[in-house]
């Protein structure tokens, strides 16, 4: 049976009935349950006493919060930021399962859901309902923060759940512990096929207690004052002079290079524009409304509005009074303008340990102006980038991004997939440690400086400089590196769906981009797109399993994109070390292929036959996928060889 939630608001008189009945049954059959599973299946009652035994997490608790590590933006019950967490709704039998709460298809398991509870509860029991079979948890924990903690504790480690087939449940009985919150932490799920085998799916979580009044008063931390002299960003002046203009609510700064708009009463960056020739076309911005400024997104709580603050000059520095960005955490951000670039100086401290999710200063990006993207290694973690990185702004420039001081990372906020056109990325205070976005400040003081350093990143200079038609080359030379650090893949933009039938164009570029410091490069991140969708990671007219499934499908070109697109990234940047956890994949990629050939020597790809975002369709034999695959036979042949495998070589040779 498989089950989905609806609002008790909105539930028939005769299902509420029905509902009314079930759980009641259900109720008296969980006291019955013991530890290591069974059929039980507890909905929270009606009228409730403080004192009754009830689901403690019900939607229907005052003040009950619920938090989960990622969630889908394609399928579930949460495909938008708003929707209402479905892990703690009633069910209803035989509705659709595409309402349970399934994490991100791009992120990894381990996946977790925290709940919060309005008080300390006396908790001994939490009842599972997975949302099919094939998606259960199989290993997970289950684990709560103790006041003022920082640090997990985990009280129960279930390795091997059988859930009921009939019902979807699994119960954990134990001894009863006191707490105000409580997550549960999946590390394996039933499902063998990536990436099925990458996502948490659950349709509901219930947690089975009472009130707790043990005479103990939940521990309170004294706000002490965070004293403004200990949050300077100790950003001193040079003696460079920019260009500065009193705006009334704003300041202007600006150089041929870069502009900057400060808001007075705020320490926020309302325009953000750069042009990497130097020419002072500095007319778009590149932030939304809202600009760049202090944020605390704490776990459970929303975040505070941005208060007032004081701005001061001294030479080329620009200075801004502390905020409070949370209950006892404050926040100084400092600007120092340089010629071709400036200096944002972060100094953050609280006078307890807060978990927030996200980072302490928030870039709100206007990719409806302009997909602005970052260029740096890939990280094996989503979401993140590690500095230095470029940030590259399509049709006006490129800055290069160096960091002084304490841990940082760059945190996107993962969105919709496609369209959109904002999202929001985070400096966050340390280096990236999970695909979750959650960190943590605390007493010691957090101090950063990033460097934004324009730059004019150019291909082929000794070409281009003779020819006048190229002068501007620097405004595009890194236009077609699109990379989305919430999928770890090139998309088609930054905030557009990603594409095996397009990662080739972003291969052969790749060959001419220019060089890049630190290391960095763009072919890099198509090694890493690449390594993705061979791990199984969905994209546009791609299937969300293994190219070495049988039943593997894709638009016409794709495989053959992909095998040419591995081949570019082993001949420049990978080598035989790259080369060896590809063979697999690739080799499946030439057997899909090599099925489609007919009597005459030509490929005829079966299935939809489209080929190109859905603009042609065809049956047959077409030339252009004939073209693609005899490149990738080539390409495969060439890899064989490196790899020593000379008779798989000759084969496709």
């Amino acid at each position: 049976m498989m089950f989905t939630r609806t609002s008790a608001m909105t539930t028939g008189a005769s299902q509420w009935r029905h509902f009314r009945q079930r759980t009641m049954a259900a109720t008296l059959l969980a006291f019955l349950t013991m530890a290591g599973g069974g059929r039980a299946q507890v909905t929270n009652l009606t009228n409730a006493g403080a004192s009754d035994y009830r689901n403690v997490a019900f939607w229907s608790e005052p003040g009950v919060q619920i938090e989960v590590s990622s969630h889908s933006f394609r399928n579930g019950g949460m495909i938008r930021d708003e929707s209402v967490c479905p892990l703690n709704r009633p069910l209803v039998p035989a509705a659709p399962a595409s309402h349970c709460w399934i994490s991100s298809e791009y992120e990894h398991l381990p996946q977790w859901v925290w709940i919060h509870f309005p008080g300390p509860r006396q908790i001994d029991q939490v009842v599972l309902h997975a949302a099919s079979m094939e998606t259960r948890p199989v290993e997970f924990l289950g684990q709560y923060l103790p006041e003022g903690g920082d640090k997990f504790h985990s009280f129960f480690h279930v390795q091997d759940a059988r859930f009921d087939p009939q019902t979807l449940t699994y119960a954990i009985r134990f001894k009863p512990l006191v707490t105000d919150n409580f997550r549960l932490f999946i590390k394996r799920s039933a499902a063998s096929i990536t990436p099925q085998s990458w996502v948490a799916e659950l349709a509901q979580v219930e947690v089975y207690g009472v009130n707790a009044t043990n005479g103990a008063e939940p521990a309170t931390i004294a706000a002490s004052k965070i004293a403004a002299s200990d949050l300077n960003s100790g950003l001193h002046p040079t003696k460079f002079v920019p260009k500065v203009r009193d705006m009334g609510d704003t300041l202007d700064i600006s150089t041929p290079w870069y502009r900057l708009v400060l808001q007075k009463s705020q320490p926020r960056i309302v325009e953000l524009s750069w042009d990497s020739l130097g020419q002072g076309e500095l007319g778009v911005n590149l932030l939304q409304e809202s600009g760049a400024y202090p944020v605390l997104d704490p776990v459970f709580q929303n975040p505070m509005l941005l208060g007032t603050s004081t701005l001061t000059r001294t030479g080329n520095v620009f200075h801004y009074s502390p905020v409070e960005v949370a209950t006892g955490a404050c926040e100084q951000v400092s600007i120092r303008a340089n010629e071709r670039g400036f200096d944002l100086g972060l100094v953050a401290s609280a006078n307890h340990t807060i978990l927030m999710r996200g980072g302490l200063f928030r870039f709100h990006f206007a990719a409806n102006q302009t997909p602005t993207t970052f260029v740096g290694h890939p990280s094996e973690i989503m979401n993140y980038v590690a500095t230095p990185a470029y940030l590259a702004a399509p049709d006006f420039g490129t800055a290069y991004i160096t960091r002084q001081g304490d841990p940082a990372a760059f945190y996107r906020k993962p969105s919709a997939l496609f369209p959109a056109t904002t999202y929001w990325v985070d400096v966050a205070p340390h280096q990236p440690s999970a695909e979750d976005g959650v960190n943590e400040i605390g007493p010691k003081p957090w101090h950063v400086t990033l460097n934004f350093a324009v730059q004019q990143p150019e291909p082929l200079p000794d070409l281009i400089k003779g020819d006048a038609r190229l002068h501007r080359f620097p405004k595009y030379s890194l236009n077609m590196v699109q990379w989305r650090p919430d999928t770890g893949i090139n998309g088609n933009s930054v905030m557009s769906v990603n594409c095996g039938l397009a990662i080739l164009f972003y291969a052969q570029q790749s060959v001419f981009v220019p060089q890049l410091k630190d290391g960095i490069s763009p072919m890099a991140l198509v090694g890493a797109s690449v390594d993705r969708y061979f791990q199984g990671a969905p994209g546009y007219q791609m299937p969300n399993r293994n190219v070495c499934a049988p039943d593997w499908w894709s638009s016409r070109e794709t495989a053959a994109y992909l095998v040419i697109s591995a081949w570019y990234v082993v001949r420049t940047v990978g080598g035989v070390e790259q080369l060896r956890p590809w063979l697999e994949p690739l080799e499946c990629l030439a057997s899909h292929i090599e099925a489609d050939f007919g009597p005459d020597g030509l490929i005829y790809h079966h299935g939809r036959g489209n080929m190109w975002f859905d603009t042609y369709n065809y049956q047959g034999a077409d030339a252009y996928s004939n073209a693609a695959d005899y490149r990738a036979f080539r390409c495969l042949a060439d890899l064989e060889t490196l790899a020593g495998r000379l008779d798989l070589a000759r084969r496709y040779q």
